[in-house]
Parts: C-alpha cells; structure tokens; sequence
C-alpha cells in the first residue's frame, strides 16, 4: 500500500500559503500515513511552472507509482486546482487515478468539493 502527495514548493505573492498551509498539513498526512505503516512519497511541485508542466509532472507520479491513497494540498477553485488541472485538463487526471485499484483521494483545495 502506497501513498503519494502533492504540494506547491513556493508561495504565492507575499503569502506564507506554501510554506504556512500547504506544506505543513502535506507533512502531517504523510505522518499519518507512515503511522499506517504505508509507503509515502511526497513532492513538491514547482508552481512557477506552466500549468501544462505541472499536470504532467502530477500525472507522471501517478501513473508511475499508482498509489492507493493520493493527496494534493494546493489552491483550489470551484473549476480546478493550482497544479494546472482546470475542467479542459480533469479528464486526464482521473484517467490516471482510474487505473488505480480502489483509490482514496484528499483534497486540501479550498472550493473543490462544489
């Protein structure tokens, strides 16, 4: 059992959003799953990026490691995340997550659950 995590590397602006949320609680979810005696890899994606090198960078992990547990702790909006991944670009991310058997995905993205 394997689990993997995403967080931006740098903050936004003057913001401490990256360095004060994201990449604190992407720790404390990798703890919690390490004390589940699960496999974890975390990284941390260079938001300074295009939209379409983030998703691929995203994509690649996934479709590498196919974890049964994945967790993106970025900005969020009711119409995608930070990581490039807008409803033009979804269908891609849940091809990748769809061949995983039995996935569990966390969402520290604020507007996603709409």
């Amino acid at each position: 059992m394997t689990a993997l995590a995403f967080a931006p590397m740098y903050n936004t602006g003057t913001k401490k959003d990256a360095t004060g949320a994201f990449q604190p609680e992407m720790l404390a979810w990798v703890r919690h799953m390490e004390e589940s005696r699960r496999e974890v890899e975390f990284f941390q994606v260079d938001n300074h990026a295009t939209a379409a090198k983030m998703r691929a960078f995203v994509l690649e992990k996934i479709d590498e490691r196919k974890p049964d547990r994945l967790a993106f702790f970025c900005h969020g909006w009711k119409t995608g995340i930070q990581f490039g991944f807008g409803m033009a670009h979804i269908k891609q991310l849940a091809k990748s997550i769809a061949t995983i058997d039995r996935p569990t995905v966390t969402l520290f993205c604020c507007s996603t659950a709409d």
